[in-house]
């Protein structure tokens, strides 16, 4: 005599997708922190670099450069460069929008100015040191940048 096979009973249908949902219940919240964590990350990253791209291109040119922090919704401006799509303009990132979907958060310059204007000369010497923080939801980094070399550095 052969048996049929038998079917998920109601209980253990639930039980399954109770399961399922405690497990999602723990994943969303974790994958959401790993994806702040990842975006500050890369937006602290282009910060720093583009910090070394305006203090190369100023010794480059042997002209000063100007950061600004803040030109752009969300982002920052370099005076001297041009447009990195092929605009009409200066070179300009908007953290706020994709990929990155960060915000700057804080500045400190450590010579004491609220103009949040990073000038490099033509031999690539900032005026002045800063502090940058750079966060996305509760993920934060910071960008730091001596005034003594123009380096910067991401914390």
């Amino acid at each position: 005599m052969s048996r049929t096979p038998r079917a998920f009973t109601l209980v253990e249908l639930v039980m399954a997708l109770t399961i399922m949902a405690i497990l999602a219940g723990i994943a969303v919240p974790r994958y959401s922190a790993s994806v702040n964590n990842y975006r500050a990350d890369f937006a602290a990253r282009r910060l720093a670099a583009d910090l070394a791209l305006a203090q190369s291109s100023a010794r480059a040119a042997s002209s000063p450069r100007i950061f600004r922090i803040g030109g752009v919704a969300g982002g920052y401006t370099i005076s001297g460069l041009a447009a990195m799509d092929g605009n009409a303009g200066e070179y300009a990132v908007n953290l706020a929008a994709e990929p990155y979907v960060a915000r700057i958060s804080g500045v400190t310059m450590t010579d004491n100015t609220d103009d949040n204007e990073i000038v490099f000369d033509g031999y690539g010497v900032p005026d002045s040191g800063a502090t940058i923080s750079v966060s996305s939801g509760s993920a934060v980094r910071t960008v730091t940048l001596s005034a003594a070399t123009g380096a910067a550095s991401v914390q």
